[in-house]
């Protein structure tokens, strides 16, 4: 990814949207068909998932996500709930849809 600078933040989960180049990553791995019982998966996170950080970049008021999607998959829409986010300053449009994928095809191996 770029040398910009990236924070850590909490972020309300209604100002994080996913970036329009990542949304076919994005649907594509919440279309999978998984080889487990979801209730289970979805009642006890993973640890990777507990650790991993939605990478964000921002746009007006609004915070889109390019990678690190999986906490998003399950999780309510809840106007006083917040996550924790890394946002990136700045990223090259070219990086954002590469960065979607290479989310996605780290999450299947």
């Amino acid at each position: 990814m770029n040398n910009g600078k990236q924070s850590v933040i909490e972020v309300p989960i209604s100002m994080i949207i996913i970036h329009p180049l990542a949304q076919p990553a994005f649907e594509c791995d919440r279309d999978l068909v998984r080889q487990c019982n979801q209730k289970v998966a979805i009642s006890w996170p993973a640890l990777s998932e507990l650790l991993e950080y939605p990478k964000v970049i921002r746009a007006g008021q609004y915070f889109q996500v390019i990678s690190g999607w999986s906490q998003l998959l399950n999780c309510p829409e809840s106007n006083d709930l917040s996550l924790s986010v890394v946002c990136i300053e700045t990223l090259d449009t070219t990086e954002i849809e590469y960065s979607a994928w290479a989310y996605i095809i780290s999450r299947l191996m």
